[in-house]
């Protein structure tokens, strides 16, 4: 017996957007995965993203990344919609941060170099 098209729904789900990244948005996504400090997803997201377009399945890349199939999705589309702005964290509720991700991580880059003596001085000196 031939299947239906909601059975053939179910064991396909639905086809997933197609992510084709610039070289620009790829370098940045690249970027996003090096970094040791930052948004906790920004890497993640990077790797989505990147393994989306490599041509692999939500399925496995949830797998390989311990996350759900559920968040492949939602990185992917607002990929999809936004391009690498929708990748940022959303608006959050509480006091607004001081400092920008670029300070952040350059005060983590002196720390791993061994500059934390002109770290130390900055912070006696406050």
């Amino acid at each position: 017996m031939k299947p239906t098209h909601q059975e053939l729904c179910i064991d396909m789900g639905r086809p997933a957007t197609v992510i084709l990244p610039s070289e620009a948005d790829r370098t940045e996504l690249l970027r996003r995965i090096t970094l040791r400090k930052g948004a906790q997803d920004a890497g993640m997201c990077a790797e989505v993203i990147l393994a989306c377009a490599a041509g692999e399945s939500g399925n496995a890349i949830a797998q390989r990344l311990r996350t759900s199939k559920n968040v492949v999705s939602r990185w992917r589309q607002r990929f999809s919609k936004w391009g690498l702005l929708g990748l940022n964290d959303e608006k959050r509720s509480g006091r607004p941060r001081t400092i920008t991700d670029e300070q952040d991580q350059q005060v983590v880059n002196q720390v791993l170099q061994g500059k934390s003596e002109d770290l130390a001085t900055g912070v006696r000196g406050a």
